[in-house]
Order: structure tokens, then C-alpha cells, then sequence
């Protein structure tokens, strides 16, 4: 079984700013995680994921396991961050049409 190794280092990230109990995460607010400082959005996802887990009482499973591409039931990382609308990357200019 591969080891979430990125939901590792999630992890410890939340230990060392106090986040040390799974009431301490799963009471975790926005205000919170914006404190963290966490700019890539694919740590942001791991962290959403992780949050998920703790709640769910599944955070060893979470952990221990590595992406899985053949899991149905939960998007990829990536696919979390797709369709973003506020994603710069997928933003584009509207095409400049006036209305005479």
C-alpha cells in the first residue's frame, strides 16, 4: 500500500502551527486555514481531504493509502481543481464585442 506521503506532510504542517488532536482539525474554521498559508492548490485539496478524513473517523486509511486513479467514489486531486473559475490559468478574456 503507497503512503500519502503530500497527506503526510499535510499533517505534520498542522501539528506544528497546534493542530495536534482530531477535534483541533475537524473544528478547523476558514479563518484557519487562510492562517496556514497554504498557496498550492493541490496542498489545499489534500488539506480539504485530510479534514474529511479526521471527521470521518478514517484518517489512517487516509495516510496510508497513495492517489488511486481506479477510485469511482472521490475526485482525483487534480479534478478537485478543475473548472476553477477563479483559477488564473483558466480564466481567458471574452472576446471584445460591441453593441452599436
Amino acid at each position: 500500500m503507497a503512503k500519502n506521503t503530500r497527506g503526510l506532510r499535510i499533517l505534520t504542517r498542522l501539528i506544528d502551527a497546534g493542530y495536534d488532536t482530531e477535534k483541533a482539525i475537524a473544528g478547523m474554521t476558514l479563518d484557519d486555514i487562510i492562517a496556514l498559508e497554504i498557496a498550492n492548490k493541490n496542498d489545499m485539496a489534500v488539506l480539504n481531504e485530510l479534514i474529511k478524513s479526521v471527521k470521518a473517523n478514517r484518517v489512517v486509511t487516509f495516510l496510508a493509502s497513495g492517489p488511486d486513479p481506479e477510485r469511482k467514489d472521490a475526485p482525483s486531486q487534480d479534478a478537485a481543481l478543475e473548472g476553477d473559475e477563479n483559477n488564473e490559468e483558466t480564466q481567458s478574456n471574452p472576446p471584445y464585442d460591441p453593441v452599436c
